[in-house]
């Protein structure tokens, strides 16, 4: 037998091929696990074996044509071994690449074969023989590592003169999400250098989400308004917008396509857009209207040319207002970027605001989006961004525990303080919420600060450290509105925070049931990683009348790793700690969002770091329904995943997971976003009916010809169950 070791000898005398007269009963004992052909015309195939072994048929013989009982000559099959070890990996893919017009020379191309436990790599074997296999000229082999676990490989072949197939290269496929391509002049130079293992990899594709290059550190997902200037706007940054590298394009051996239409008008008005910041400092912005999405503008971290040492820090927050089109970009340095996205052209004027420092600059108007200020304040990493709902403010909490409210509007910095007394925790959440009457509630609370002097229907800050310690200042000022901020009679690690306005609450809860959950009544639910467990239900909730809508039933809720916890405003306000609604969760949570419905809250999405997802209901917070990461993208949950996650008000949740980027949606029945009918298309109609109608004439050809008698004996080395697709597939 022939045996392509661990070292292959490069003298081709080294490799005669040995008779393998066993070759029949060698092929009944054992199972298949894959084959292809092996030429050009059709004479040989390859056949992978459940012990690693690959055996090579010239089908093309006397013997072969003759059936089973004329006998095999050992020079019509030649064996293969890719390992010397006894114990080694089935051979689960294998393919056939020819390099030329003759039928017998070509590259095979191999995942498994090797020892058990050895690293994953595909192999590469050059063959050369002459006519008949009676002797193999040459063999060599190189093994290609790979970048991660092995997913596919496929081959790239393109149709010559006269209709014949030619093959161009290798594609790879690996996880997570990494596809690269090897041409046939890299594959010939790998083998030609004689080298056992090669490390180089192949040619990538045009990226158009980046992820690992640059390294993306946050993102943003936005759902805009059901309005024909918002569609206008996507269009108008769409122009404006960059374009690939036509050099790096060349590169890549696949271009084309078209995409699909969305038929319906009103589809056609909701858009989303999808925000990235990365470790260079940069940020771009895609239209993620479609599944594939279209880039709209890159924001380099160098504003307008101008140096500075903050320039290329690491983007660690974003927000965006739709009302004002604004977005704001938070660095590791401290510094805050301000940009203005509506294409206007009258913006000549950057703001540089360095701590006490306010400097003015003329800059030459361009389209697309352009920088309104720089604001560095603190030398702090941010940790948390939000405008006010009007997009006249910007609330920024940072590293250090202190917080900033900056007026966009003028470009101003309004005060900048700490988030609590003696606390040097990380802010994790900020929020602007405007509050009437909020002075007859201060006046009334036995806690209420004596420095307190916002007006009526003034924005309150909400402030929430690490530490899960919550307080509230006016942001205006600054001042705090109660001095006793909200410390929970048990240490948790904050995750999040979301203040809930009574005219945003899908769902109310009785007198009696506050009451009830007031006496520390805990609800313990253990996630499931299934998600078969169900307790709540988000259709079924109640709706307030307009006149419980006044925001001060606002509700305060407080996500922690271990704890959800639902506040009432006057609770929060008094610093009381005292829950209208707690959970007690079963696993450790890492990310939480809000489920609205209608404008309404009806539902909170919880992520553990587990990989389990999680819908609960609102207000009271019960199981509502659960999957995993695993069940949905057969993904496993990685640590700092959470920091790559994002999510819509209507459920549509974004995640990074390596080189792949994925939107799933956790609303039952939600399809307004990701359509179907809008994937890529690499062919148009014609060419597919075309296609049809010639795979259809291929097939009543086939059934012409006489099946060649090898192959009866060939596939009865399938499992009987399998026999019978196998024989069709060949056939």
């Amino acid at each position: 037998d022939l045996h392509v070791k661990d070292n292959v000898p490069h003298s081709p005398s080294e490799l005669d091929a040995d008779p393998c007269e066993d070759a029949f009963e060698h092929m009944n004992e054992k199972e298949i696990t894959a084959l292809c052909w092996a030429s050009s015309f059709g004479s040989m195939i390859a056949v992978g074996y459940v012990d690693g072994d690959i055996l090579l048929w010239n089908i093309g013989g006397d013997a072969f044509s003759k059936g089973k009982h004329a006998g095999v000559s050992g020079k019509d099959v030649v064996k293969l071994q890719l390992s010397s070890s006894e114990k080694r990996l089935p051979v689960i893919v294998i393919h056939w690449g020819s390099l030329s017009q003759n039928s017998y020379e070509g590259q095979l191309f191999v995942y498994g074969g090797s020892e058990i436990g050895s690293e994953e790599v595909i192999t590469v074997v050059s063959l050369q023989w002459s006519p008949g296999m009676e002797m193999l000229k040459n063999v060599r082999r190189v093994d290609l590592s790979l970048t991660g676990s092995f997913a596919d490989m496929i081959l790239l072949s393109s149709l010559r003169t006269g209709g014949k197939s030619h093959f161009d290269g290798l594609f790879v496929l690996t996880n997570p999400g990494q596809l690269q391509f090897y041409s046939v002049e890299i594959l010939s130079a790998l083998v030609s250098n004689q080298e056992r293992k090669s490390s180089l990899p192949g040619i990538e594709p045009p990226v158009a989400t980046p992820t690992i290059n640059p390294q993306m550190t946050t993102a943003k997902l936005s759902l805009l308004p059901r309005d024909v200037t918002f569609s206008m706007w996507l269009s108008e940054m769409t122009s404006v917008g960059p374009t690939l590298d036509p050099a790096e394009m060349g590169k890549w051996p696949l271009s084309g396509g078209t995409h699909g239409e969305i038929s319906s008008a009103e589809e056609k008005q909701q858009k989303v857009i999808y925000i990235a910041g990365y470790r260079d400092g940069s940020v771009r912005i895609w239209d993620a209207s479609n599944p594939t999405l279209s880039l709209l503008s890159v924001l380099e971290g160098q504003v307008h040319g101008l140096e500075s040492a903050c320039s290329d820090a690491s983007v660690t927050k974003l927000d965006f207002c739709a009302f004002t089109m604004s977005l704001a970009v938070g660095t590791e340095s401290g510094a805050v970027r301000i940009y203005n996205l509506n294409n206007d052209a009258e913006c000549r004027k950057l703001h540089l605001i360095k701590h006490s420092e306010h400097e003015v600059r003329d800059v030459l108007p361009s389209k697309g989006p352009q920088c309104r200020a720089v604001v560095s304040v603190v030398n702090s990493p941010v940790r948390s961004l939000q405008f006010s709902a009007s997009g006249a403010k910007l609330a920024v909490g940072f590293e250090s525990g202190h917080v900033a409210v900056f007026d966009v509007m003028s470009v101003a910095v309004l005060f900048v303080t700490d988030s609590t007394p003696s606390s040097n925790y990380p802010v994790i959440s900020v929020i602007l919420k405007k509050i009437s009457d909020v002075d007859g509630l201060v006046k009334g609370s036995k806690y209420s600060g004596p420095n307190y002097a916002e007006q009526p229907m003034e924005e309150l800050m909400f402030i929430l450290a690490h530490d899960s310690k919550l307080n509230i200042i006016g942001s205006r000022t600054g001042n705090p509105i109660s001095s006793r901020p909200l410390h929970l009679k048990k240490k948790l690690t904050a995750i999040s925070m979301y203040v809930i306005g009574g005219s945003n609450l899908m769902s109310t809860s009785s007198s009696k049931q506050r009451e009830q959950a007031n006496k520390d009544t805990t609800i313990l639910h253990e996630p499931t990683q299934d998600g078969s467990a169900r307790g709540g239900d988000l259709k079924g909730a109640e709706r307030p009348s307009a006149e419980g809508g006044s925001l001060l039933d606002s509700l305060v809720l407080v996500c922690g790793e271990t704890k959800l916890r639902l506040y009432d405003m006057k609770s929060v306000i008094q610093g009381e700690d005292k829950p209208s609604y707690k959970v007690k969760l079963g696993n450790t949570c890492c990310w939480t969002s809000l489920l609205s419905k209608d404008d309404d809250v009806c539902g909170i999405i919880v992520c553990y770091n587990s990989g389990v997802l999680e819908v609960r209901s609102f207000p009271d917070l019960k199981l509502v329904t659960g999957s995993s990461l695993t069940s949905i993208l057969r993904w496993n949950f990685r640590p700092k995943m959470e920091k790559l996650m994002t999510s819509t008000e209507n459920g549509l949740v974004s995640l990074v997971n390596g080189s792949e980027l994925a939107f799933i949606s956790l609303s039952s029945g939600e399809n307004e976003t990701r359509f179907l009918e809008s994937l890529p298309l690499l062919h148009n109609k014609v060419l597919a009916a075309a296609a049809d109608a010639a795979i259809c004439y291929s097939e009543k050809q086939k059934k012409q010809v006489p099946v060649v008698g090898v192959l009866g004996g060939i596939v009865k080395g399938f499992k009987k169950e399998k026999s019978n697709n196998a024989k069709k597939c060949l056939s």
